[in-house]
């Protein structure tokens, strides 16, 4: 058996069309969620997210406008550990973001103490709002990897720069995965 949640709107319009009877109701409910999961409507979403992949990522950052698009993909290679992490696996978060308490954002909310996302692609887009609310477009490259690191490595748990030194040795395998 399975449990559906009903909005509360939707309970009360039932009751309004008189579909107080539990079997109507049921029905209701039964032939509703046929149609929302129904093949066909499957077939017709629009967007079908693709697989992750390191080259899906890569396009996703050059789409999505992400500034350092290398440079993120080595960010991302780092936070994920080379995308086999837990955080990464379970809450589809490519970057090891926290959820956000102030900016807009797609993260659903937190989980294991980092921001968790429906799909893999939501997470680079929360990435480029992240930029964008953070004003980091007039950073050099040099700089926003500088940026990073003051964000990401907290002394004293991370030495001086450690952080960055990480993101650049990833770099020339993520320039590749971007190209």
């Amino acid at each position: 058996m399975k449990i559906v949640k009903i909005k509360q709107k939707d309970l009360e319009r039932m009751i309004n069309e008189q579909l107080i009877n539990p079997i109507k109701i049921g029905k209701y409910v039964y032939d509703t969620y046929k149609k929302l999961t129904s093949p066909e409507d499957k077939k017709k979403s629009k967007e079908d997210p693709l697989p992750f992949s390191e080259k899906n990522l890569g396009q996703e950052l050059k789409n999505q406008g992400v500034m350092y698009p290398d440079v993120v993909m080595a960010q991302s290679m780092l936070e994920t550990g080379h995308f086999k992490s837990d955080i990464f696996l379970d809450n589809n978060n490519l970057f090891g973001m926290k959820h956000p308490r102030q900016r807009q954002t797609l993260s659903k909310g937190p989980s294991r103490g980092h921001a968790s996302f429906d799909k893999w692609q939501d997470s680079v887009r929360d990435y480029k709002m992240w930029q964008d609310y953070n004003k980091l477009s007039n950073l050099s490259k040099d700089e926003y990897i500088a940026k990073l690191n003051r964000i990401y490595c907290i002394p004293p748990s991370c030495g001086s720069n450690n952080y960055a030194k990480k993101v650049q040795s990833l770099l020339p395998k993520a320039s590749n995965l971007i190209s």
